[in-house]
């Protein structure tokens, strides 16, 4: 008997996940969509670990059993089609799991599918129809709109995880779900060994900033603090950006119009030995999240790979970010949409040597009690039996 992970879209963190998963725990997995490239070395890593991987796996022999019983759930669950989210969340989900080859199914005992949506609701189908118990992990934009799905995906799922505190109250206020229904199941980073003794405050205070480049990263208030600072404190400060998405235009055109250009840095979307020599030359880093239309951050895995690296943190008080950016503890948290405290934070951790040294300190023992990949992979496969 197998076990089985179903994903629909990849993530570094999720991929992390994958390979720590993979180096204790025999399992294959199902991708819905292609593989990026980016994710080519990692897919191989993955293989040499034993992992089977299945890219689109569909089969276009419609079972009309199958058929039937889409109909049947169709007639049951008319509520699962009410607005668009949801609309197109069902209907993608129900194409996928009459397309999916049933020998990908042959000896599974167990799923695992990250989200509440596409993957857990294939996962949820095949549970009904086969007969296979399946668990989740619901993360954000999963939950922040009226997820129709979410209270079904609970009450049949052998255990649904939560990454945060947070999101454990967030369900029991706007779906009802008891807390004793959801396991808490944080992500985490691999902990790097890093000497907090040497990192120190430098003459040039280097900001740092790492996520996809969307609107619920708060981007235009940290390119606005950045603008003020530099004004203030001419050729203090320096600004890397990594990443990729939506905002990059509007970045360039700010460092533009701005004369900026020999202070921010744009990386682009980086990892392995890039995103460690960035993490290793940043003094602070900096996630100014916001919350949008249905949609803000969970507990973003940059804010766990920055305190691994000893790094203190600023980031705005919104979702489970107040579970990894303690106030006054290992940096500042601030009121979402602020810039004028956001100027402020950074200026007191870059004028006091002390608190940056303490922040230092409580970063790196917070990632390792709280946000520790290998530890917090190992208590999830025990708690799912895999």
């Amino acid at each position: 008997m197998q076990n089985l992970y179903i994903i629909k879209a990849l993530a570094p963190w999720m991929m992390e996940e994958l390979i720590t998963f993979s180096e204790v725990s025999k399992f294959k997995i199902v991708f819905l969509r292609k593989i990026p490239e980016f994710y080519k070395n990692d897919v191989e890593i993955l293989k040499k670990n034993g992992v089977k991987i299945y890219i689109r796996p569909f089969d276009f022999k419609l079972g009309i059993k199958n058929i039937l019983f889409l109909i049947l759930f169709k007639l049951k669950n008319f509520d699962k089609f009410i607005g668009f989210q949801n609309l197109i969340w069902t209907i993608m989900s129900m194409n996928w799991f009459l397309l999916l080859d049933k020998k990908v199914l042959k000896d599974v005992k167990s799923i695992h599918a990250q989200f509440a949506s596409q993957a857990a609701i294939i996962a949820y189908f095949i549970k009904k129809r086969y007969k296979i118990e399946y668990n989740f992990t619901f993360h954000a934009h999963d939950i922040y709109f009226k997820n129709r799905w979410f209270k079904t995906l609970v009450k049949n799922a052998n255990k649904s995880f939560s990454i945060s505190d947070y999101n454990i109250a967030y369900v029991n206020e706007k779906y009802g779900i008891a807390e004793n229904q959801i396991t808490l199941s944080r992500l985490g980073v691999k902990i790097p060994k890093v000497d907090a003794e040497t990192i120190k405050l430098k003459q040039k205070c280097i900001l740092g900033f790492m996520s996809n480049l969307e609107e619920k990263k708060g981007i235009p208030f940290l390119m606005e603090a950045f603008k003020i600072l530099n004004k203030k404190y001419p050729e203090k400060f320096e600004l890397q950006i990594a990443g990729s998405g939506e905002d990059e235009a509007f970045i360039q055109e700010f460092i533009t119009e701005n004369n900026l250009l020999n202070s921010i840095k744009l990386l682009g979307r980086i990892r392995d030995e890039a995103k460690i020599k960035f993490y290793n030359d940043i003094n602070i880093f900096v996630l100014p999240s916001i919350t949008t239309k249905n949609d803000m951050d969970g507990i973003p895995v940059v804010l766990m790979e920055a305190i691994s690296y000893a790094k203190p943190i600023i980031s705005t008080n919104i979702s489970g970010i107040p579970e990894i950016c303690i106030n006054n503890f290992d940096g500042y948290l601030i009121d979402e949409k602020n810039t004028e405290q956001l100027v402020q934070a950074i200026e007191n951790l870059c004028k006091s040597s002390s608190n940056y040294k303490l922040f230092v300190e409580n970063s790196i023992s917070l990632a390792n009690n709280e946000y520790d990949l290998v530890k917090n992979s190992k208590n999830k496969l025990k708690e799912m039996n895999w």
